[in-house]
C-alpha cells in the first residue's frame, strides 16, 4: 500500500486529471505549500509540491474556469488566497487572488454562489470575523461581495443547500460559542443567519449525508475538544406543500392527477389531485428509464382537492438533469400517471 507523509491534516481526494482514478492534495503549513499526489493505478502516487502563500490552513476544490477540471483553492495565514488552475494534466498553475488588507483567511469553500455556472468562493477571516464571497468574473479575477460579521472566531466553513432551495447555504463553525451558523443563501448574491446548532465542543469539519435515509441531506460536526461528534438531522421536506385546495366545500367524485404546472418547469413545479375518499396516498417521480427518483407523497390524506410541489431534486437532495420525468399516483385501486418536462 502507498504512504504520503503529511505535515498537516488537510487533504481533499478528486480527480485531478479527468482519468478516473482519485487523486488527493494536501495542504502543508510548515512548508507552505501544497502536495498533488497523482493516482498511478498501481497502488502509488506521483507527487508535486507547489508553493503557496506562508501557512497553508485551508484547501478547497472546485470548478473555477469552466474547462472541466477540477481546481485548487488555498487559504493561507499570511493573509492571501491562491488559485492553483489545473493545467488539465493534474499539474496547477499558482495564482494569488488579491483579498485586500483583511488577516488570516482561515478558510475557504468553493461553489456556484450566483448560478453562472462558475465557481466563486467565501472566506472567513479569523482574526477579523468577517465572512467575504468572492464572485468569479470568468477571466480569473473575482469581485468581492458584502461582508457579513461573524461571531467571535470561526474555524470552519461549508456550503449545502439546506433547505432544499436550489441555492448553496453556508455553515461556520464558530470556536468561542462552539456553535454552528446557517446563513441561507437569498438568491441574490446575499445571506442572512438563519438559526446556530450547538455542537457541545469547538467544530473545525463538517460532513453531510443522508443519515436517516428520509431523502434530505443531515449533517455532522467533530468537536475536537469534547472528543465526540454531533448529528444534526434534517427536518425539512422535499415536498414544499400538500395544501388542501379552495372548492367550496365541495367532495370531488372521483380520483383524478391533474397535469403538473407549470410545464416545462425550472426548478419547481405543481401536481394538483383529487381524492373522493380518505385514502393513503403515493406520488412517484421516475425518469425515463424507470428509475425512482424520489417519492413526494406518501402517507393517508382526507378526501379533497390537493397539491403537491417538487423542486427537481431526487432523494438524496441532488439536482436532476433537464428532460422527461413520469409521475405517479396511487390512491386505493386508482393509479395514473402522466409526464413532465424540465428545462434548464
Amino acid at each position: 500500500m502507498a504512504s504520503i507523509t503529511l505535515s498537516n491534516e488537510i487533504l481533499r481526494r478528486f480527480d485531478f486529471n479527468n482519468d478516473t482514478y482519485l487523486d488527493i492534495a494536501t495542504s502543508h503549513a510548515v512548508r507552505d505549500s501544497v502536495g498533488i499526489h497523482i493516482n498511478n493505478n498501481d497502488s502509488t502516487y506521483t507527487t508535486h509540491m507547489i508553493h503557496t502563500g506562508q501557512g497553508t490552513v485551508s484547501l478547497a476544490t472546485g470548478y473555477l474556469d469552466g474547462d472541466n477540471y477540477v481546481d485548487i483553492l488555498v487559504g493561507c495565514n499570511q493573509g492571501t488566497v491562491w488559485n492553483l488552475k489545473n493545467d488539465q494534466s493534474g499539474s496547477f498553475i499558482p495564482t494569488e487572488v488579491h483579498l485586500g488588507n483583511l488577516d488570516d483567511p482561515a478558510r475557504v469553500a468553493v461553489t456556484d454562489l450566483n448560478g453562472d455556472d462558475i465557481g466563486d468562493f467565501v472566506v472567513i477571516h479569523s482574526v477579523n470575523d468577517f465572512l467575504f464571497p468572492y464572485f468569479n468574473n470568468g477571466d480569473g479575477t473575482y469581485s468581492v461581495g458584502s461582508g457579513y460579521i461573524l461571531t467571535d472566531n470561526p474555524r470552519f466553513v461549508a456550503f449545502n443547500d439546506v433547505n432544499e432551495d436550489n441555492e448553496d447555504d453556508v455553515l461556520i463553525c464558530i470556536g468561542t460559542t462552539d456553535e454552528i451558523e446557517l446563513y441561507l443563501n437569498e438568491g441574490d448574491s446575499t445571506f442572512s443567519l438563519d438559526s446556530s446548532y450547538a455542537v457541545g465542543g469547538t467544530a473545525r469539519g463538517l460532513t453531510f449525508a443522508d443519515f436517516d435515509n428520509d431523502g434530505h441531506q443531515d449533517m455532522a460536526a467533530a468537536s475536537w475538544t469534547s472528543d465526540k461528534a454531533a448529528i444534526f438531522i434534517n427536518r425539512l421536506s422535499i415536498i414544499v406543500s400538500v395544501d388542501d385546495i379552495d372548492t367550496e366545500g365541495k367532495v370531488p367524485e372521483e380520483f383524478t392527477l391533474g397535469q403538473n404546472y407549470p410545464n416545462p418547469f425550472n426548478p419547481n413545479t405543481n401536481i394538483r389531485f383529487a381524492l373522493p375518499t380518505g385514502s393513503h396516498v403515493k406520488i412517484e417521480i421516475f425518469n425515463m428509464l424507470g428509475q425512482l427518483v424520489t417519492v413526494l407523497v406518501d402517507e393517508y390524506l382526507e378526501a379533497g382537492v390537493k397539491e403537491v410541489s417538487w423542486n427537481g431534486v431526487d432523494a438524496s437532495g441532488e439536482k436532476v438533469t433537464s428532460g422527461i420525468y413520469l409521475y405517479r399516483i396511487t390512491a386505493d385501486q386508482f393509479i395514473d400517471s402522466k409526464t413532465m418536462l424540465l428545462l434548464k
